[in-house]
């Protein structure tokens, strides 16, 4: 009864479990989808209601689907930041490579948001800190150009990137130019130098004056005076 299968999809972004499981039992469809390819699932994960979400994934629920947006259910727990469902459907067998169109795979959104219990899940499931999307953004860069210091710190050290590689400059001029100091003082902690620069040749303090961040244009020039004073 399509009736049913909707009123699941409801219950489900509701976090209305028993209902949920009840209407299971009458017949809905756990793998029912609305036109954008939207799943009981993923409203449940979505909203964090991970005991709806353990109900479908008990009902066997794909956890590969994705909606027309190229998301799945784990990617949307990690674009919320609701470990506890990200760490239900991984354990489930839920793949934390799988991508979008696009490349954006969970850990990119993690970063992106600064969600830091969800990327240390993902990369102790073995997610790929360095998986890159087709223009170019690692979950690395997501989290140095919105400033999520919390997060860059583990993928820093999961990565394992050398303070002189592309990764590493890359993201910490895209922190300079976007005015985020405390990734930048991490970055410089790291041994990047503050006299990095972007692709085309820009300095990353000209970035940072370019944007009218004192602080970062600060913290850059104090560490270059702080370079040019050692033996």
């Amino acid at each position: 009864d399509p009736r049913l299968s909707e009123q699941l999809l409801t219950a489900c972004t509701r976090g209305l479990t028993e209902l949920a499981l009840l209407l299971l039992r009458r017949g809905a469809d756990v793998g029912h989808t609305r036109a954008d390819g939207w799943t009981p699932l993923m409203a449940a994960c979505s909203n964090g209601h991970s005991a709806a979400a353990r109900v479908l994934v008990e009902h066997r629920a794909d956890l590969a689907v994705a909606a027309s947006d190229g998301f799945t259910a784990l990617m949307e727990a990690c674009t919320n930041g609701h470990r506890d469902v990200a760490g239900l459907l991984v354990g489930s067998g839920a793949d934390v490579a799988q991508a979008s169109a696009d490349g954006t795979a969970p850990l990119i959104l993690a970063g992106l948001y600064g969600h830091v219990e969800v990327a240390s899940l993902l990369m102790a499931c073995r997610a790929d800190p360095l998986q890159v999307t087709q223009r170019g953004c690692t979950a690395f860069r997501a989290a140095c150009g919105n400033g999520h210091a919390a997060v860059v710190a583990p993928l820093l050290q999961s990565a394992g990137l050398d303070a002189a590689s592309e990764e590493a400059v890359v993201g910490f001029v895209s922190a300079c130019a976007n005015g985020h100091a405390c990734v930048v003082q991490h970055l410089l902690e790291y041994g990047v130098s503050a006299t990095a620069a972007a692709e085309d040749g820009t300095s990353a303090l000209a970035r940072a004056c370019m944007a009218s961040h004192r602080e970062v244009a600060a913290l850059l020039i104090g560490a270059r005076a702080d370079a040019d004073t050692e033996p």
